[in-house]
């Protein structure tokens, strides 16, 4: 009968007679798998979804089948059982190499749809691990951004992952992170931002390039200040007991180009002890290590205080997959248009698997 249904379209009844066939002591064992699968293929096909959930997932559990995990995910959705999706969705890409990014966005929407934003955070990690693109960044940067909006350095951490995965808009995030560096007393930095962005002629024009132009005569002013009493702080905070005055003192020095000096404080301070947040210290030497050009070393800190706990850990955490996409070659900022492209082909192969098997019985 199997056959016979399949030729005549009726999904549901050839469902029937596969499982029939499972159970039948007469079908040989080497076929046992094959007819299964195509239980969970057809149940789908003839919309029995609960049929379907309960083939498919013990398919998956018995054969440990990710592509069918996912299809598990899938009809889950079709339920908003969005715990269910994500548990088979993660159980699918558990210690995957690189997981497709049709189920890593499925676990995404689940989490979305469930409104938690740690899951969100994980899920679009996971995203722009393997699959770095514009679209992803914004979203995974506006998800950790809502963490904290009051803490003035946290909000400058988040304006330079912006800049540097490449989804700022240029060059009005350029003032914002300057104006974020000018509050906790970094003029260095601000200064440096601006003034590439103006040899770079990335200012803009009409008011935006005035509010860059206003913004970079104080960050220069500012500057110039600072670093003229750096020397003073650097003597004073190597007295210091505790090493909180040697970071910030570093930090300024790095954001003035005296990346050397800077890494040294830095390290001293770190060294001491007594720190207000060892995890942010260590973020902080990282990227003064990576400023120098000291991958290495930049990622060794930054992985230090991803492993920490605190606001700056997840921060730590995004540098260094920005890093290691970097170092691997993958490209920043795949376009919107290629991370769609790149999903669709990945449930269009799906699909063609699923026909395919459903072919073979017939």
């Amino acid at each position: 009968l199997f056959p016979i249904q399949l030729t005549l379209k009726n999904p549901a009844g050839a469902a029937d007679s596969a499982e029939a066939l499972v159970g039948s002591p007469l079908l040989p064992p080497e076929q046992l798998q094959t007819r299964q699968n195509h239980v969970c293929i057809l149940r789908a096909q003839a919309e029995q979804w609960a049929q379907a959930i309960a083939a498919s997932s013990a398919y998956a559990d018995k054969y440990n089948d990710r592509a069918v995990m996912v299809n598990v995910a899938k009809l889950y959705i079709r339920q908003k059982d969005w715990p269910s999706v994500i548990k088979w969705g993660e159980r699918a890409v558990a210690g995957v190499p690189t997981p497709e990014l049709d189920t890593l966005r499925i676990i995404a929407q689940a989490y979305i749809e469930q409104k938690d934003n740690d899951g969100i955070q994980r899920a679009y990690e996971m995203i722009v691990d393997h699959h770095p693109s514009n679209r992803y960044w914004t979203d995974l940067l506006s998800v950790v951004e809502m963490k904290n909006r009051t803490d003035p350095r946290y909000v400058l951490d988040i304006a330079r992952l912006r800049v540097a995965t490449g989804v700022a808009e240029i060059p009005g995030e350029l003032i914002d992170l300057a104006e974020a560096a000018l509050k906790i007393g970094l003029p260095g930095e601000a200064n440096a931002v601006l003034q590439r962005a103006n040899d770079a002629g990335q200012t803009g024009t009409g008011a935006v390039r005035t509010a860059v132009q206003a913004t970079l005569a104080t960050a220069r002013t500012e500057a110039a200040a600072d670093l003229r009493s750096l020397a003073a702080a650097e003597a004073e905070s190597k007295k210091a007991p505790k090493g909180e005055p040697d970071l910030r003192t570093g930090e300024a020095l790095a954001s003035h180009g005296r990346l050397d000096q800077g890494i040294a404080a830095m390290q001293r301070g770190i060294a001491k002890g007594g720190l207000r947040a060892a995890t942010e210290a260590r973020l902080r030497l990282g990227l003064a290590f990576l400023a120098a050009g000291k991958q290495t070393e930049a990622l060794t800190e930054l992985d230090g205080a991803a492993a920490g706990a605190g606001l700056y850990a997840p921060v730590a955490r995004l540098w260094g997959i920005h890093l290691r996409n970097q170092a691997a070659g993958t490209p920043a900022t795949m376009s919107e248009e290629d991370a769609q492209a790149a999903a669709e082909a990945a449930a269009d192969a799906a699909a063609e698997e699923a026909a395919a098997a459903v072919d073979e019985a017939e």
